[in-house]
């Protein structure tokens, strides 16, 4: 039920982010909060995405250029508990699912995670599953990058896939060795989810792994790895290989 309002927000592959207009003055970073308030995400298309926070809400909408005809649309959560600066329960404007939301801290002042692993009818009922649960490890799979000011004109003027060395290919391709046991046991308890949801999950944790090599995943380039290591059966078979546990 939380995907039904943790999509939108993030346009997102799914969870949500955090922080600040450019005229209101930001907080001074503390030890539990080392993350500006005003954050930027970028979607499959390169998109950016502002996220603020601003009293109990978060605020987030597209940095594309306004026209006359198309008026810039901000996606609204209500912040409904904060169990501390990095763990929220929240509520999209209009629905009556809620959910939880963390954010993990990668590189101080420079990159975070945010995911959203809970859902409930209920404050009450997502506050239990946290206490009871605490943060499922398939949390992983709906987690996204969000970014400094900084960092993201950093990873705009990144190399995209299309200049990618074949060393940091490989680093990006070993999923099995950084998830592969999580996303087996997901796999077993989820056994009709489609292959192609699959490779999403372990397109978004390759996409994580590209940022912190220096490259921008999401920049709109032509690349074709399969023609560009042609012959190198390493690498090719790590590119062909289907996601599968089976001996």
């Amino acid at each position: 039920m939380y995907r039904l309002f943790l999509k939108p927000l993030f346009v997102l592959s799914a969870v949500m982010l955090l922080f600040c207009f450019e005229g209101i003055s930001q907080n001074v970073l503390t030890v539990e909060k080392d993350f500006p308030e005003k954050a930027y995400a970028l979607n499959a298309y390169g998109d950016v995405r502002v996220v603020l926070e601003i009293n109990d809400m978060f605020l987030s909408w597209e940095t594309r250029e306004d026209t006359d005809q198309y008026a810039i649309r901000i996606d609204t959560m209500f912040i409904h508990k904060r169990f501390d600066e990095k763990t929220f329960i929240v509520q999209r404007k209009g629905s009556e699912a809620y959910g939880l939301m963390q954010r993990t801290i990668i590189i101080p002042d420079s990159i975070a995670l945010v995911d959203g692993s809970l859902g409930g009818e209920s404050i009450a009922e997502v506050e239990e599953k946290f206490k009871a649960n605490g943060i499922a490890t398939t949390s992983i799979w709906n987690q996204q990058m969000i970014f400094s000011r900084a960092r993201l004109n950093q990873l705009l003027e990144a190399p995209g896939l299309d200049q990618i060395t074949r060393k940091d290919l490989i680093t990006a391709l070993n999923w099995r060795e950084e998830i592969g046991d999580n996303l087996k046991a997901f796999m077993e308890a989820n056994p009709d989810m489609s292959p192609y949801r699959l490779s999403r999950f372990v397109e978004n944790w390759r996409n994580q792994k590209l940022v912190t090599l220096g490259y921008n995943p999401y920049k709109q380039v032509v690349y074709n790895w399969e023609k560009q290591f042609e012959g190198d059966e390493e690498v090719i078979q790590m590119l062909t290989q289907p996601i599968s546990f089976e001996e």
